[in-house]
């Protein structure tokens, strides 16, 4: 009788630590997932930024709301900011609540157009090719001024692998300020 209980004991101790083996090795594998998750998250931004840089068509093929022959054309001065743009991966977090998701902190330098463009708000030029033309140029000058813009970029792990979500504060930065310009313009306009 002593016996039994002393293996009946034995045989509980033995599931208890079964168990917390099993999910010790699952809690392992999760953080391994999650670092995983963080690192392609990050070479998908990377790789995204330097395809865009490179002004590579296929940059698209990276974000999540573009079909899979959807192209960058990097026509006017989207192609002189290309070129110019830099950026630096800050930091990443893998979402608590939705695993899929991975937040970049990425610092992306480039010029700033919106200041540029305020110093054509009042000028008298009536021919809008010559002002397009000389802003370009200004764009594309050695002494351009630039601005580092602080973004994060949002990435979900898809099963056809991870993509970017492109928000208006990264379509702002890799247009040099443009979009919110352009979005100060027609609130002072709304204004009025």
């Amino acid at each position: 009788m002593k016996n039994k209980k002393i293996i009946g004991i034995c045989i509980i101790v033995l599931v208890i630590l079964v168990g917390v083996i099993i999910g010790l090795i699952i809690l392992q594998n999760s953080k391994k997932n999650s670092n995983n998750d963080d690192a392609d998250a990050k070479k998908t931004v990377s790789e995204f930024l330097t395809a865009y840089h490179n002004k590579d068509e296929k940059a698209a093929q990276y974000l999540t709301t573009t079909f899979n022959d959807t192209k960058f054309a990097y026509k006017g001065f989207q192609g002189i900011l290309a070129e110019k743009m830099t950026y630096k991966i800050i930091d990443s977090n893998v979402s608590k609540s939705d695993s899929t998701k991975t937040t970049i902190d990425v610092e992306l330098n480039n010029v700033d157009v919106a200041s540029i463009l305020k110093k054509y708000e009042q000028s008298t030029e009536t021919d809008s090719n010559k002002m397009l033309s000389q802003v370009e140029n200004e764009i594309n000058a050695k002494s351009a001024p630039m601005k580092i813009f602080k973004i994060t970029v949002t990435v979900v792990d898809y099963p056809t692998g991870m993509k970017i979500v492109m928000s208006s504060d990264f379509s702002n930065a890799l247009l040099g300020g443009y979009n919110e310009y352009i979005s100060s313009i027609i609130q002072e306009d709304l204004s009025k």
